[in-house]
């Protein structure tokens, strides 16, 4: 019933009883009535809380449930204003360890103060994520990167809330400035001395490939 339950807990089976409904009224009278909201945002909160209940007593479990049904609660991410509850439910694919997965509260605990963005990569695998040569001064650095393979992925890290007040930064997308002052300072300076020994050789590239890229360009 979707004015009971949003698309994204579509998973979810049950029974309302409610001696507060009307039972003979049209749907659409239904659809407005106020208790049906409020019984709509109590339903998802219960649920929510439900499954943190089962992140926090059974890891086990819950990695099962969230391997079947966690590309279903992402979509979420795509209709809820507060999109907290679902991230705090997140079980995501690192760098830091092959066989483990981590929450988002783990990740951001782990990362440095200095560290203002939740870095990401997002692919078609996670093989093919961890292959990728974007990772390549990340892992040099330490830094640790979460991998995200699922199709709703690709739309809701388009334009993804805050969390814990870092923002999110695709390590696949532009230039990532890492480290601190002094050494991305450092950083810039060896990419424009690297841009000038290679400006032959990156207008060479961009002379045999121009119809199939858009720009040829050193990064750190």
């Amino acid at each position: 019933c979707e004015d009971l339950m949003p698309t994204y807990l579509s998973f979810v089976k049950g029974v309302v009883d409610s001696e507060d409904l009307p039972l003979n009224v049209s749907r659409e009278t239904l659809q407005q009535d106020r208790k049906i909201a409020a019984i709509r945002k109590f339903l998802v909160r219960k649920v929510m809380e439900e499954l943190g209940r089962l992140q926090r007593t059974d890891a086990e479990a819950y990695r099962s449930f969230w391997t079947q049904f966690g590309p279903i609660l992402k979509e979420g991410l795509l209709s809820e204003n507060k999109s907290d509850p679902i991230f705090e439910l997140m079980l995501c694919h690192t760098t830091r360890d092959d066989a483990k997965v981590t929450t988002l509260d783990e990740y951001v605990t782990r990362i440095p103060e200095s560290q203002d963005a939740i870095y990401y990569l997002a692919g078609p695998t996670t093989e093919a994520v961890r292959r990728s040569p974007h990772l390549e001064v990340f892992l040099e650095k330490g830094y640790e990167v979460l991998l995200f393979t699922d199709r709703v992925d690709n739309i809701w890290l388009q334009d993804p809330p805050e969390y814990k007040n870092k923002r999110w930064a695709s390590v696949g997308r532009g230039s990532v400035e890492l480290g601190s002052e002094e050494e991305r300072k450092t950083a810039d300076e060896e990419l424009q001395s690297r841009t000038t020994d290679f400006s032959d050789l990156m207008s060479l590239f961009q002379e045999l490939l121009d119809e199939n890229i858009k720009e040829v360009r050193i990064t750190n």
